[in-house]
């Protein structure tokens, strides 16, 4: 049988929701049928090693092509990577003669076959290259983002670039709706693929020991989250000092995250007087014993596309309180979690309701919804239909 061969472009592996799901989706490919590639080009990553053998990497790194054009000029030609200028004079000449100058990239990337299909795992770079350097039969873009902050040029840009594209894959209903209503793609051609949830190997991964050592009645909450603007974790000091205020007092959070706001969040600690109750963890490539060990979880992200941690939670029957945006909206209600607005008293609100209510039902429920929903088997079907 004749495989079908597929590329799949993004920007790095390192730990983060867009790169998860990717890993997942590949691991459940079905190799027998597909022959896939991937293209990175900001570096491997932590997730690396979690890719299935039957993926071949492609590795054209671009880091070294950012920055003001004449320090990106000298530099490269001290160190001799006249590829990495070749790059840039390209991108620089496309910002005049528009984005079809970029296929001259095809000298740099100098890929080595036509594909069945080319998968953007995400919009920008990903997207251009795909565009307009694969030679592919059908070509795909996926949209994992939860909200749309582009200029009305970067829409036009984007309009552009997806005439080059069969399909648009969004993750959610809420992220189809939000591209029909901002860019010009025929809705006939977005379709919908959620990220899929591995409850087996989730659960595995989580194991049955508890990686928090203290007072059992102590309650464990947590929240998984790169540290940045749109995840609000800023705003957890503030709510565990309200959370004293009102009472409750006997509680550790824990933070699984990283990013540029850990500097802010640690002065917010500070300010608050709330050392003794936060922790933060870092980024880790296996959360789950955090998450299936924890009382509660606390998702305070004001921006969702679909919220896989929420959803991971809720695999490992860990109750769920979070802010109500594009991607809970569509599953999360009073029969499974904890929705709120996006305020600090709502979410306090949010968090004692849950502490007080029984939750051996909620969680029965959030799980089954779950695997009917987010499984594996459904998302890689409606996957293989696509493409």
């Amino acid at each position: 049988m004749v495989k079908c061969k597929i590329l799949f472009v993004n920007g790095h592996l390192n730990v983060g929701g867009i790169e998860k799901s990717l890993v997942d989706l590949l691991r459940w490919l079905d190799y027998s049928k597909y022959d896939v590639d991937l293209l990175l080009l900001e570096g491997k990553g932590d997730y690396l090693e979690q890719l299935p053998p039957n993926v071949n990497i492609i590795f054209k790194d671009i880091r070294k092509a950012y920055g003001s054009f004449l320090h990106v000029f000298l530099q490269n030609l001290i160190h001799f990577r006249f590829n990495i200028i070749y790059y840039r004079i390209v991108l620089l000449i496309s910002s005049y003669l528009g984005k079809e100058f970029l296929r001259y990239w095809n000298l740099f990337f100098n890929l080595p076959r036509n594909y069945d299909c080319a998968i953007a795992y995400r919009p920008g770079i990903c997207a251009d290259v795909v565009a307009y350097v694969v030679k592919s039969r059908k070509k795909i873009c996926w949209w994992h983002h939860g909200e749309c902050l582009y200029s009305q040029k970067q829409i036009r840009d984007t309009n552009t670039i997806w005439n080059s594209f069969n399909n648009i894959v969004a993750v959610s209903n809420g992220c189809k709706s939000m591209i029909e209503s901002t860019f010009d793609y025929p809705p006939s051609k977005i379709v919908v693929i959620p990220n899929l949830i591995d409850i087996d190997r989730i659960t595995l991964l989580a194991g049955e020991k508890s990686p928090y050592v203290f007072n059992s009645k102590v309650i464990k909450i947590v929240t998984v989250g790169r540290l940045s603007p749109e995840k609000h974790i800023e705003d957890i000091p503030q709510i565990a000092s309200e959370l004293i205020e009102r009472g409750v007092s006997q509680f550790k959070w824990y933070v699984v995250g990283e990013g540029d706001m850990r500097g802010q969040i640690e002065e917010e600690i500070k300010k608050y007087t709330v050392e003794k109750y936060i922790t933060l963890l870092g980024a880790k490539t296996n959360p789950y014993p955090y998450i299936k060990y924890a009382d509660l979880m606390v998702h305070t992200s004001h921006v969702e596309s679909q919220g896989l941690t929420i959803l991971e939670a809720m695999a490992l029957k860990t109750p769920c309180v979070a802010v109500a945006s594009l991607g809970p909206k569509e599953y999360l209600n009073d029969k499974i979690g904890v929705l709120i607005d996006a305020d600090i008293e709502s979410i306090v609100n949010g968090i004692i309701k849950m502490i007080h209510n029984p939750k051996d039902l909620m969680t029965e429920f959030a799980f089954n919804m779950v695997k009917r929903r987010y499984s594996p088997i459904i998302v890689i079907n409606t996957f293989s239909n696509v493409i």
